[in-house]
């Protein structure tokens, strides 16, 4: 062991630097105050994070769609394939989505009252 004790001294700045170091740092916030941002500043600052985040969870959504299960033989190819088949969604709905069409009253009433497959 070391009987001298460790020199820390020089990790501690000198009283000038220190103060200079706390007046940078003190006016940088006070102009980061001043600078008020405006609420559609804020979006756009998030814009570009969001559409990151936004492109990795499609991404993810399609690799998993595209792995989906082992297909029986004779089925459908993965290429023909859709994301409503893929999600297993009730005959009458895969058709309402590949139709692009709003369901009518009447397709929403069957549906809650259980009258799909």
């Amino acid at each position: 062991m070391h009987e001298e004790p460790i020199d820390l001294s020089p990790l501690h700045p000198a009283p000038a630097r220190r103060e200079a170091m706390v007046a940078a740092i003190t006016a940088r916030i006070l102009a980061e105050a001043a600078a008020v941002r405006s609420p559609l500043s804020f979006v756009v600052g998030w814009m570009r994070p969001t559409l990151a985040a936004a492109a990795t969870v499609a991404a993810v959504s399609l690799g998993v769609l595209a792995a989906g299960e082992d297909e029986p033989a004779g089925s459908t190819s993965t290429a023909m394939r859709t994301v409503a088949d893929e999600l297993n969604f009730p005959e009458p709905v895969a058709e309402w989505i590949a139709d692009e069409r709003t369901p009518s009253d009447a397709d929403l009433i069957h549906a809650l009252e259980g009258d799909l497959p």
